[in-house]
């Protein structure tokens, strides 16, 4: 697994599956992380999307099945 890219764009974190999380309450996130299965990593593809407050504590992950 590997680290996508970090985003701070709201609308991004409400993005519904699969181009997105959904996340519905963002509570204090201000940050989030994209990160990828690779197609070497055993098991199915998946996106696993974290959501950071600003002390850099995960308050929220969701993961999405596919590529």
């Amino acid at each position: 697994m590997y680290l996508g890219r970090t985003t701070d764009n709201k609308e991004e974190m409400h993005r519904k599956p699969p181009f997105g999380p959904g996340f519905t309450e963002l509570g204090t996130a201000v940050t989030m992380q994209i990160w990828h299965s690779s197609f070497t990593d055993p098991g199915p593809d998946f996106n696993e999307f974290v959501l950071l407050d600003v002390h850099g504590q995960r308050v929220g992950v969701k993961r999405v099945e596919g590529y």
